[in-house]
């Protein structure tokens, strides 16, 4: 519980504001280790592809609300689609941090407005369409940016997001 609220730590009010150095791989790694009894109850297979890994200066919380609504976005769909074997997947190669599963994908109606408040293809009451919105708007704020990549899956869908630290990225 103590290595929890640590974790957590970040994202209360008195250090929101604070930026420092995190190393990408590290922090990953740190996240995926937080949510592994969720992901070994879901039989949900992380992996860390680390290409060329880098440092940005960030608020911790901030970069640790965006990567989690990203990967609850993917937890919720690998579990919906009952995947044979379920993974997420992220790539970091300098200074792009691409997210991926291997979930149904997004809906092609939905591609272009992704990112816009109040967009989702959850049921009532599983969410409200901020999630990707608040993560753009985070990564606005620090000059970065996420985009849906071109790539499709089996299912002919986009499924891959594409981060770009540059705005933060450090030597």
């Amino acid at each position: 519980l103590r290595k929890q609220l640590t974790f957590l730590d970040p994202m209360q009010r008195a250090t929101r504001e604070t930026k420092q150095r995190v190393e990408l791989g590290a922090f990953l790694d740190e996240l995926f280790q937080f949510r592994a009894e969720k992901y070994g109850r879901h039989e949900i297979e992380p992996k860390v592809i680390v290409k060329d890994d880098f440092a940005i200066i960030m608020n911790r919380g901030r970069l640790l609300q965006i990567f989690d609504n990203l990967l609850r976005n993917s937890e919720y769909w690998l579990q919906q689609s009952k995947a044979a074997k379920p993974a997420i997947s992220i790539s970091i190669d300098n200074p792009v941090v691409t997210i991926w599963d291997n979930g149904p994908g997004i809906k092609p109606a939905l591609e272009e407005t992704l990112f816009e408040p109040f967009i989702t293809d959850k049921p009532r009451g599983y969410g409200s369409g901020l999630g990707l919105f608040i993560v753009s708007q985070l990564l606005k704020k620090e000059g970065c940016d996420i985009r849906l990549q071109s790539n499709r899956n089996d299912n002919g869908r986009r499924y891959r997001f594409a981060i770009d630290f540059s705005g933060v990225a450090t030597d």
